[in-house]
């Protein structure tokens, strides 16, 4: 899929701003967003302008890239503002791709704790999505304005929040890979040592490879060791 992607507003014309700043953050979401993306093969376009002097500028700029790239689906971050709380994804009117993709986004966002406002179609006319020639989607992540939201965004780190809206917009689920350790060893240490010993020994009683440290990789890992040794 060919996904155009941008961060709102930007720093010639500021967004949001309370006890968290919409451009600062937006800027965070959305770079990790076209990572994950990637990731899981989508080929991405950044349509973000650097600045400029007017909203209209502002607007157009993306809008006019992602459909002059022939984009499959548009969407544009943003964080709320106005004395309430929770996520909410705005579509087209009409459009009923748009507002699928509304709904599983803020399914997804949601399941982070925030409270869900769900998909909501554009009573303003707003220039994205109006202009937009493929299926396009305005998400607000939570409020600034809000301490509990600006909280719990906090507790749950952009990359959640990222990833949650990557899996909301194709419906793949990306895996997460831990850093965990099981003593010294590292857990992808610990598996490719269990893999290289079922392998090498050809045991009737093989390691399962789990990853994790346990007695039994520990015995075998003692046992490879003396045996080195005695050479």
């Amino acid at each position: 899929m060919k996904i155009a992607i941008r961060g709102g507003h930007n720093y010639g014309v500021p967004g949001a701003s309370g006890v968290l700043d919409e451009v600062a953050e937006d800027r965070k979401v959305y770079a990790k967003v076209i990572e994950y993306l990637k990731k899981l093969g989508h080929e991405v376009l950044d349509v973000t302008p650097n600045k400029t002097s007017t909203s209209a500028e502002d607007l157009s700029f993306g809008v006019s890239k992602a459909n002059r790239w022939g984009a499959d689906y548009f969407c544009s971050i943003h964080f709320n503002a106005g004395g309430g709380r929770g996520t909410e994804v705005l579509y087209y009117n009409g459009s009923s791709k748009g507002k699928s993709k509304a709904e599983k986004i803020a399914n997804k966002i949601a399941e982070l704790g925030f409270i869900n406002r769900g998909a909501k179609v554009d009573t303003r006319g707003l220039y994205e999505l109006r202009n937009t020639k493929m299926p396009a989607n305005i998400i607000e992540v939570c409020f600034v304005d809000s301490n509990v939201d600006a909280e719990l965004y906090r507790k749950v780190g952009v990359s959640n929040i990222a990833r949650a809206i990557a899996e909301g917009i194709t419906g793949q689920i990306i895996k997460v890979e831990t850093e965990a350790k099981q003593n010294k060893y590292t857990v992808n240490y610990c598996l490719e040592f269990q893999k290289w010993y079922n392998k090498v020994t050809q045991t009737r009683a093989p390691l399962t490879e789990d990853g994790i440290y346990g007695p039994l990789t520990e015995e075998a890992l003692q046992k490879i060791t003396n045996i080195i040794r005695e050479f």
